[in-house]
This record gives C-alpha cells, structure tokens and sequence, in this order.
C-alpha cells in the first residue's frame, strides 16, 4: 500500500489507512483492524530505502547477503547497496565502521553488531555484554520480556512478551539519555533454547533507544529475522525503520456499523 502511494499513517500502536485501502491488503496479509471514526493528520508513511551491508559468509570465502537484507524485501523495503542512497541503515554483523554511523538512523541487531560498536569506542556508556567471552556467541533462547509497550518501537507487542536471541548477549550499560525499551522477565522467563547459566540473565536488558550525533539508534540485543524464520519479530526491525514520526487525529464523522 505504501508503495502504492497509499495513505498509510503510523501510530504507537500500528497503522491507520482508510478502508478501501485496507480492502485491498487483507488477502495478502494477515491483519486486525478496527474501525475509527478519528481523522489521521500529518506526514503519511513514504517508501523507505534501507542500507543492511555484511556477508555472512565472508570467511567461507564467498558472496552472500546480509540475514537481515533477506528480511527486509520480505517486508517490502528497497534494499540499496550504499549509504548515500539509504534512508536507514540496518547493521545485523560485526562488518562496519564508525564511519557510516551518525548520518542516517541506524539499527543495531544482535550480540555481533553490538560487540562491535562496543569495540568503536564512539558510543558513550554503551556496553554490551555475554555470559561467556569464548563461546557465548552460539548460545540462543526464547524467553520472556517486559517492554514499554507505548513506544512505538514496541508497537504490535504486548507489555509480557516473548525473545529470541541466538547470540547470547544483553545490554549491560544504556548510554544517557537512552530509553530502555524491553528487559528479561524477572523471573520464569526461559522458554527453551541452549544458554548455560541463563539464570543471570534475570532483569537484564535487551533494546534501547536514542540519539547518536542527531541521528536515531535503535539497538536490540536479540536476533529477530534468525534464518528468515522468526517472522513474529520482524516488527521489531520495521518498527525501528518507520520511527517515531507519529500522526495526531481529530475528530472525524462517519458511521461505524454495529
């Protein structure tokens, strides 16, 4: 719909179009709406091009996308090979540089990216952290977490929610002036997966937001798009990509149908 042209506007809780438009989408997506009889105002949801660099199969010595670029045209978006045509950049590995960083909204994903810009030094405060330096980057779960569920980071999810990560880490040191968006359930939060002593993983933190040299960070500790089969927490990664530019409403007049 976007694509489109379609008025599509974004809200701390989904999205809000008109009917006709939301006729033509529900065959293809799996949607819940209901109906409002409140007048959307302000910027409508534009096309976006995202930058998602990184092969991970750099070390096998051949070519492949990024996890991440996979998912993202899975969602729609236009996946672009530079960051002076990017409107986001979306960073799921370790293969950056502090250069791309400051200049377009970026997102960070999972226990490499994050170690990685840990290791820049450039974030004030930021600290990554794993339950095991050696090889604590293969240990994943699915737990439970708690969120802020009225940021609009955290849109589509309920405040008691489930996480997945398979690269064992958390955020241990939230720069100022960033926001926590989600922790580890204090307690009963291990679902299933392979994490030794995931018991001290108790109230620990999994995303934050904030501002980087003016630009937007969105930084989540787990790994949302795994194998392009977690498909339930690809809305964290487009949630971070639309932002927080959200409409206000006036009242409108229609008839909603009883």
């Amino acid at each position: 719909a976007i694509r489109a042209g379609k008025n599509v506007y974004l809200t701390n809780d989904g999205y809000v179009m008109d009917k006709a438009t939301y006729e033509s989408v529900i065959g293809t997506y799996p949607l819940f709406a209901q109906a409002t009889c409140m007048k959307p105002v302000g910027d409508t949801l534009k096309a976006i091009k995202v930058y998602a660099p990184g092969n991970p199969n750099l070390y096998l010595g051949f070519n492949s996308p990024s996890e991440v670029s996979l998912a993202l045209n899975q969602m729609g978006f236009d996946v672009v090979p530079s960051v002076d045509q990017a409107d986001v950049i979306v960073l799921d590995n370790d293969q950056f540089d502090a250069s791309i960083l400051g200049k377009k909204p970026v997102i960070i994903l999972g226990g490499s990216a994050m170690a990685k810009l840990e290791s820049l030094g450039i974030l004030t405060g930021f600290d990554a952290a794993m339950t095991s330096e050696s090889d604590g980057t293969s240990y994943e779960g699915l737990m439970k977490i708690s969120l802020d569920a009225n940021s609009p980071y955290t849109s589509g999810y309920a405040a008691n929610s489930l996480y997945y990560s398979n690269s064992g880490s958390w955020i241990e040191g939230v720069p100022t002036g960033f926001m926590t968006l989600a922790n580890i359930s204090a307690s009963d939060f291990y679902v299933s997966g392979w994490w030794p002593n995931h018991e001290g993983l108790a109230n620990k933190t999994v995303a934050i937001s904030g501002l980087y040299q003016g630009q937007p960070m969105f930084i989540f500790a787990g790994n949302p798009v795994n194998k392009t089969h977690t498909i339930n927490f690809y809305r964290w990664v487009s949630n971070a990509i639309f932002g927080t530019n959200l409409t206000s409403f006036i009242e409108g007049q229609c008839t909603i149908p009883t």
